[in-house]
């Protein structure tokens, strides 16, 4: 078996130009796990700043002053973290840098004479103090980049682990969605015959007595709406399908009244409610809006619907809910992407900062009562589907304020 310690080769530097002492080092240390080298003055040092590195030992048995023995032992700590340092001193050198050898943080002083074996013994084992100190940082090396690589690897782990809940979530949803969808398929003929019925007795209710004509609209309407209901529920779950779909175009003065009709008409019958519209709608018979109606006031009736919910759960006296509609930009600049805002806004219980990115997620619900997880998803949806958007604002314990963004165009 080979022996280990007879494999490690020392590289050592000596300070020295007297002939004798160099023959004399060259005899101690015939030893094959040396390779020695030597240059004769301090200031030399700094011609082999790139291979101090590479020496495990520096000896200076020599040197000219002790801010020149300073500076070189400096030098040597800057570009060679490994080498220890041995110093051979006279005896008057030492008078001179006894308070400085702490400071030097050497790895060891000899003073003249010094015991042949003691210098011997004492080279070799500042060789392999040295040699220890660079194998530790080998191994500490070794041991960041393996641990980099299972940190690299830990992050694939945890990214493939999102990626599969995402996946996993995904056909969660669809299984949902499809159970939905076949729900609704089997339901739908049921409850278009019943709708049909009652709007049958409407109508016939209309021709008997015309006075009754404002209400059997009415019901006539709300049928409509709940047929489109269920159809967009069914397309939603399919795939939206925006055919299907009725635009008007609206002008600002009527759009404005429509909102303010189906707002007045939800309000009425809660209790307890602080109502306030406000329009700050200028030149409004200059600009229309495309809707589908009634689908947009399924989505204005979801939201003031959720509004009223949140105020009921925060437990306060009076209920502040409105509904404010405003130009996003000054709509006399001509600017072809101006939007007309829409900001329906509760003095309820608001909703926690982590759940606001959630909050259009199919089947996502923030703990309300018989909640579904499609209301605002829907809604969304049909808002996007009117080439809008939808954005929320929220702090818990304050309120919410839902704003719809539509695209306002001049006639």
């Amino acid at each position: 078996m080979k022996n280990i310690e007879s494999e490690k080769k020392f590289n050592i530097l000596f300070i020295e130009n007297n002939q004798f002492n160099i023959k004399l080092i060259e005899n101690v240390l015939s030893n094959i796990n040396f390779n020695i080298s030597f240059i004769e003055k301090e200031e030399k040092i700094k011609n082999l700043k790139d291979s101090l590195k590479y020496f495990n030992l520096i000896v200076i048995s020599q040197f000219s002053n002790l801010n020149k023995l300073e500076e070189t032992i400096n030098f040597i700590k800057t570009y060679s973290t490994f080498s220890n340092i041995i110093l051979i001193l006279e005896i008057e050198d030492f008078s001179k840098l006894e308070e400085k050898l702490l400071e030097f943080d050497i790895y060891h002083f000899l003073i003249k004479p010094f015991n042949i074996y003691e210098f011997k013994f004492l080279v070799n084992h500042a060789c392999n103090d040295s040699y220890l100190k660079i194998e530790n940082e080998k191994l500490i090396n070794n041991l960041k980049k393996a641990n980099l690589i299972l940190q690299e690897q830990k992050i694939e782990m945890t990214k493939n682990f999102i990626q599969l809940k995402e996946l996993q979530d995904e056909l969660i949803k669809k299984e949902k969605l499809s159970t939905i969808g076949i729900f609704t398929s089997s339901i739908l003929h049921d409850i278009k015959n019943s709708l049909g019925i009652i709007s049958g007795y409407s109508e016939f209710i209309s021709m008997k007595d015309q006075s009754l004509q404002k209400y059997t609209n009415k019901i006539q309407d709300e049928v409509n709406s709940l047929l489109i209901t269920l159809q967009d529920l069914l397309d939603f779950v399919r795939g939206t399908n925006i055919e299907n779909y009725n635009f008007e175009n609206y002008k600002l003065d009527r759009f404005v009244n429509y909102i303010n009709e189906i707002f007045n008409d939800y309000i009425n019958r809660l209790t307890k409610i602080n109502p306030h519209f406000e329009s700050k709608i200028e030149n409004s018979e200059k600009y229309f809006v495309r809707i589908d109606p009634i689908r947009l006031k399924r989505v204005l009736i979801n939201l003031i619907k959720n509004a009223y919910e949140a105020c009921v759960s925060s437990n306060k006296n009076i209920y502040d809910i409105s509904i404010i509609i405003e130009p996003t930009t000054n709509i006399n600049n001509n600017d072809e992407n101006n939007e007309i805002k829409i900001e329906i806004k509760d003095n309820g219980i608001g909703i926690p900062e982590e759940n606001l990115p959630k909050l259009f997620q199919t089947f996502f619900t923030s703990g309300k009562k018989g909640g579904t997880g499609l209301g605002l998803s829907i809604s969304n949806n049909i808002i996007k589907n009117l080439n809008g958007k939808m954005e929320v604002k929220s702090k818990y314990g304050e309120g919410t304020s839902f704003i719809i963004f539509l695209p306002l165009k001049k006639l």
